[in-house]
């Protein structure tokens, strides 16, 4: 009897766990592929996690006057995950994957490829420089499929 009321008080606990994102994740990232910048493309980006009132959001930026793209924490998602996911209304997730890496990506709506964009962001240069887009591809694939 002992042992079922842990079990029960141990699930409730479990779900209404937060995962905390370490304000660590903070700062300027190398791109796998370059994007658009203001003059042209870039191979950095500025992440910048950012609490508002209740919300928590993920702000990235290609400098640090440009006008940020802002995500939108989901801790149901993360939850089910165990890292941090965030997304936001064009259809973009960014997935963490690892302490110091994201993956960027837009899942696509017809059925001859997986996504419309990928991409992965990394403060090391050197885990930029070992990722290929097959294994960014397979760990979102993972990722959402599993969502």
């Amino acid at each position: 009897m002992k042992i079922l009321a842990f079990l029960i008080l141990f699930c409730a606990f479990n779900l209404n766990a937060q995962i905390q994102i370490d304000p660590s994740v903070n700062g300027i990232y190398h791109l796998y592929s370059p994007e658009k910048g203001p003059s042209g493309k870039t191979y950095k980006m500025i992440l910048e996690f950012i609490e508002r009132n209740t919300q928590q959001m993920l702000a990235i930026a290609p400098c640090a006057e440009c006008y940020p793209a802002i995500y939108s924490y989901k801790p149901e998602l993360t939850r089910k995950f165990g890292k941090p996911i965030f997304y936001n209304s064009s259809r973009i997730h960014v997935l963490q994957y690892d302490d110091e890496s994201f993956i960027i990506c837009m899942v696509a709506v017809s059925l001859e490829k997986d996504f419309e964009y990928i991409n992965f962001y990394s403060k090391s240069k050197s885990k930029v420089n070992a990722m290929s887009l097959e294994k960014i591809q397979n760990y979102a694939n993972n990722i959402l499929n599993f969502l």
